[in-house]
């Protein structure tokens, strides 16, 4: 058999082999090209852009990151989190996102009894509050995240041994009483 890149008769070993060494099979492997991302030079196939996998994949993360950022639907607004700048750009998902929450509110609210265990106020439930009895509402925060109605409206034996419904005046009260208010400006 000839090889195909400087025509010495070789021995084919294997159906597929085309050229005598490995030196030849380099020698004539391809064309020179030159590296679209690092503009270096090397030796190819024509179809070939980049010189290894490394300039690829940089390549590809360019492009990537390119494409992202013309996709970007939304600005970026410094202090806020991304669910939150969706909440501002749409609001009519907005509207529909926080009647969902109330509407939980409002579940854990009238399990506990609807009114204000101190003053029996229940003329409107946005003036109702849901207070942690043992003032611990700072590590159920950390525990559950912000909102705790979410949690509870799940767990309503528990909202009834842990949470209280007091009005916002009332609230307010029990906060100063037990020196609650501000917490985090207080100093001891």
């Amino acid at each position: 058999m000839k090889c195909i890149g400087c025509d010495f008769d070789f021995y084919k070993s294997r159906a597929d082999k085309k050229y005598c060494s490995s030196e030849c099979y380099e020698k004539n492997r391809g064309i020179i090209l030159i590296c679209f991302l690092c503009h270096k030079e090397f030796k190819g196939r024509k179809n070939r852009k980049y010189c290894d996998m490394r300039c690829a994949g940089l390549s590809k993360r360019e492009m990537v990151i390119k494409r992202n950022i013309d996709n970007k639907k939304y600005p970026d607004i410094a202090g806020l989190s991304r669910s939150q700048i969706y909440l501002r750009m749409n609001p009519e998902y907005a509207k529909k996102y926080y009647k969902k929450e109330n509407d939980k509110r409002l579940k854990v609210i009238n399990h506990l009894g609807g009114k204000c265990i101190k003053c029996n106020y229940s003329k409107d439930t946005r003036a109702l509050v849901l207070d942690h009895i043992n003032s611990d509402g700072k590590q159920d925060r950390i525990r559950l995240g912000s909102r705790i109605s979410r949690y509870y409206v799940n767990h309503l034996e528990e909202a009834k041994i842990k949470l209280q419904v007091l009005c916002a005046n009332c609230n307010l009260i029990k906060s100063f009483e037990n020196k609650e208010h501000n917490i985090t400006r207080r100093v001891r």
